[in-house]
């Protein structure tokens, strides 16, 4: 067994690259997502829309192992918000519950 494992994020010129190399990689990483506080105090994952479905499939196609594993993106976020939560296990606890569940709903 491999003690490494093979990773590449994905920006606009990678997608090809995935869909033909696939075979070569564990996980896979797009930059689709963002994740945003809200007035409400709580979280809000952006960016769904971007997720290309069939982009999923091909690169699937290619290693039914691949992992897509999307970044997030804490867009508009002050440090004293990032301070806040990564200083309360509440608060941080929720933010993962978040990002599960939106990741879970996706089959990520």
């Amino acid at each position: 067994k491999q003690w490494y494992q093979r990773r590449v994020a994905i920006t606009a010129g990678g997608y090809d690259v995935a869909k033909t190399f696939g075979a070569k990689f564990n996980y896979i990483s797009p930059v689709w997502l963002q994740i945003v506080p809200t007035t409400q105090g709580t979280f809000k994952i952006k960016g769904g829309h971007d997720i290309d479905a069939g982009w999923v499939r091909d690169v699937r196609a290619n290693n039914t192992n691949v992992k897509i594993a999307p970044r997030l993106i804490f867009g508009e976020w002050s440090m004293a918000h990032l301070t806040q939560v990564t200083s309360s296990e509440g608060e941080l606890m929720h933010l993962v519950q978040v990002v599960v569940e939106f990741f879970k709903g996706e089959k990520f």
